[in-house]
């Protein structure tokens, strides 16, 4: 989208707006553009539209805590894990585990040639 705003004689571009302005703009917006449409813009809209800040506010509206609390922790990074113990480094504490219907689990080590298949962008990243 390229949105222009007269200021004077000159047109000036959306993307001339310093990054606060943008954001206090996007924050008007519904989540559901926020996510569908505008991260889609350009690299410098989907920093912003990832930007802890602004879902933060967003969570902060009237009710938005009850309309979107996975949205909020999906976008807004706290740079803290909200699962307990997710890699299984202690044992399975924190963990609900159902028993198969044959009752026993297997164990199986990666092998190189399979961990080979795995790629990075294979997993959710930050």
């Amino acid at each position: 989208y390229k949105i222009t705003v007269l200021l004077g004689k000159n047109m000036a571009s959306i993307q001339d707006l310093p990054d606060d302005v943008l954001l206090a703009v996007l924050r008007l917006l519904p989540i559901n553009e926020l996510i569908w449409n505008c991260q889609l813009v350009c690299s410098r809209w989907w920093d912003l539209v990832h930007s802890p800040f602004l879902w933060k506010h967003k969570y902060q509206e009237d009710d938005a805590h009850l309309k979107m609390p996975k949205t909020f922790y999906i976008f807004c990074h706290l740079e803290k894990n909200l699962i307990k113990n997710p890699c299984g480094e202690e044992g399975l504490d924190f963990w609900d585990t159902d028993t198969p219907s044959n009752g026993q689990w297997k164990v199986k080590d990666v092998f190189e040639k399979d961990s080979a298949k795995l790629q990075a962008w294979d997993f959710l990243q930050r």
